[in-house]
């Protein structure tokens, strides 16, 4: 079952009696168990930090990703996936969530925010994914899935707190000096059931879609045989722009 925002802001520790906590990447390390698998770069943020603990800058580096229209079916390597990886034997319901803030300035156009869970057994990739539309609609989100031939269908959209367009953090733009470090910062999960190989569930804040009976993504893929969990973050531009992620987590739902 989703968590409700008492437990979403709860030690990993206290979480254990209902689901078993597979990681918890909160920025109190200075070397992250999770890394950056694509370009560009991913960095502990003390200028942004959340529950009194640094959080992460997804940063492209202006790295420009190329045409792309949409995430794909695979994380883009033309941008950061910042991933961790877990290994599991198609058995299990598992869930990864966090917190985002698109804190830099230009995050309402080219760019592209996903989030990942998917798992290989040798000949195929099967296939989670949410994507965080900020380009689609002003001042709004808009929550979609990549369903099972690829293509990404509306869950929601997302219009009664800003997400990509104000309260920015990013010195020296332009000479504005955008010094907000509140910000504001947005939680999202992603569950899926690999024992059946469907979605269960994707919560944006408070407020939980249903898509259980919903088929994964699969593809041939002959790559390594591992559960991966990442969050990537790509732009289609020179211009610099970045956001920040807190207090990652993956979950077995199981249990």
């Amino acid at each position: 079952m989703p968590y409700g925002y008492s437990d979403q802001l709860a030690d990993p520790d206290q979480l254990q009696s209902r689901h078993r906590v597979l990681f918890v990447e909160d920025g109190s390390s200075p070397v992250p168990g999770m890394y950056n698998d694509g370009t560009g770069g991913v960095m502990r943020d003390w200028n942004i930090p959340f529950r009194g603990k640094p959080s992460f800058r997804i940063d492209p580096l202006g790295n420009d990703a190329g045409t792309i229209g949409d995430p794909g079916s695979t994380p883009h390597l033309g941008g950061v996936i910042f991933k961790q990886r877990i290994n599991n034997s198609f058995t299990d319901s598992v869930g990864f969530e966090g917190w985002v803030r698109f804190s830099s300035t230009n995050n309402s156009i080219n760019v592209l925010t996903s989030v990942s869970i998917y798992n290989r057994d040798g000949a195929n990739y099967h296939a989670g994914r949410l994507w965080l539309a900020t380009t689609d609609t002003s001042r709004s989100m808009v929550l979609k899935y990549l369903d099972s031939a690829g293509t990404y269908q509306t869950i929601a959209t997302i219009g009664d707190q800003e997400n990509a367009g104000q309260h920015f953090y990013m010195p020296r733009d332009n000479d504005a000096n955008r010094f907000d470090r509140a910000g504001q910062w947005s939680y999202f999960k992603l569950a899926v059931d690999f024992a059946t190989n469907e979605y269960l569930y994707a919560k944006f804040n408070a407020v939980t879609y249903d898509l259980r009976g919903i088929a994964l993504r699969d593809t041939v893929s002959t790559g390594a045989k591992a559960m991966h969990f990442s969050i990537e973050f790509s732009q289609y531009t020179t211009t610099r722009r970045y956001i920040n992620v807190a207090h990652l987590m993956a979950t077995e739902e199981t249990g």
